[in-house]
């Protein structure tokens, strides 16, 4: 699945690439509508009490892909077990820059799940090292 950078992830690649150092963390949010460069989807209902949380998301280093810079997820993203039904059909991801919901963190990029997912009680959603990419060309 390749994803989108925000705006807000254009200006930490251009300060990147200017040699400005962002923050380290980024974390992975399950969405129940479409982001867009500029607005941040809506994340699962119940954050927090129902086994669902932002996670941590970690990246490789770049690779040339086709003419294109692409980062990869280096390890398993893993949500869950949720511990209610009727949490809502997951259909993007989010990465952002802080794990608690409602605070001032930024979407850095979002993408479009290849299939759509609807957790139930004692579910679990995961991603494989190497399924979550974004790129620059």
């Amino acid at each position: 699945m390749a994803g989108t950078l925000s705006t807000a992830g254009d200006d930490v690649a251009i300060k990147a690439a200017l040699g400005i150092a962002p923050s380290a963390n980024r974390y992975l949010a399950l969405c129940t509508t479409a982001p867009t460069d500029d607005a941040v989807g809506t994340e699962l209902t119940g954050v927090g009490t129902n086994g669902y949380d932002r996670q941590l998301a970690a990246f490789g280093a770049p690779a040339n892909v086709s003419g294109a810079e692409v980062c990869a997820n280096s390890a398993a993203v893993v949500f869950g077990p949720f511990t209610a039904a009727g949490l809502g059909t997951v259909t993007h991801v989010m990465l952002m820059d802080s794990a608690t919901l409602y605070t001032a963190a930024h979407m850095l990029a979002w993408a479009q799940l290849d299939t759509a997912r609807t957790p139930g009680d004692g579910d679990m959603i995961q991603f494989a090292a190497g399924d979550l990419s974004w790129s620059l060309d």
